[in-house]
């Protein structure tokens, strides 16, 4: 029986368990995956070509895949150009900014992007996430544990009502919750 040790485990396990354990652990994302690659590549193009005037349907495909988006920019620059990356991303901010912003008031909470440095202009760079900082709707009271789960529920309800509503499929949960795709200061 061949024998092999994967990364992170001490003792070796028999090579079919470990290709059984590679297959659970794939499963997930390839159940997930209801759009081609070169579907999710048009909506990218789409996006790069047109920006805010690209089809409904392109934005939320690309907005959906936007770890996609991550992974090919990281690994296969010749398949996704850096301007074609840092347009969509560009897409990806500006429409999960009005989804967290929604979740927040939804939730009596303010939300405000995180800026960047002064004189710096928006530049993302594959791995690129969002951030954002949660407050108080109300001037000194301070904001709840539910309030941030409720505004975490809210938003990933607000998501897959835009992507259905853009024509996109989405399994019932986005792929796009607050964690870990944006990063929430609380203060």
């Amino acid at each position: 029986m061949t024998m092999i040790r994967p990364y992170g485990l001490r003792r070796p396990i028999p090579a079919l368990a470990a290709v059984w354990l590679s297959f659970l652990f794939f499963l997930p994302s390839t159940l997930h995956a209801q759009e081609s690659l070169d579907e999710i590549m048009a909506a990218f193009r789409d996006v790069s070509k047109n920006g805010p005037s690209a089809s409904d349907y392109s934005q939320a495909l690309a907005f959906k895949h936007n770890t996609t988006l991550q992974n090919l920019a990281i690994a296969d620059p010749k398949r996704l150009p850096l301007e074609v990356y840092k347009a969509n991303q560009a897409n990806f901010a500006r429409l999960n900014d009005v989804q967290l912003q929604n979740a927040a008031s939804q939730n009596g909470l303010r939300y405000t992007p995180q800026q960047t440095a002064p004189g710096k202009a928006f530049d993302p760079t594959p791995g690129t996430d969002t951030d954002g900082i949660f407050r108080s709707g109300t001037s000194g009271k301070p904001m709840t544990a539910n309030q941030i789960g409720n505004a975490r529920d809210s938003y990933n309800k607000n998501v897959v009502e835009f992507l259905e509503k853009s024509g996109v499929k989405t399994g019932g949960r986005p792929r796009t919750p607050i964690r870990p795709c944006c990063l929430i200061r609380v203060t």
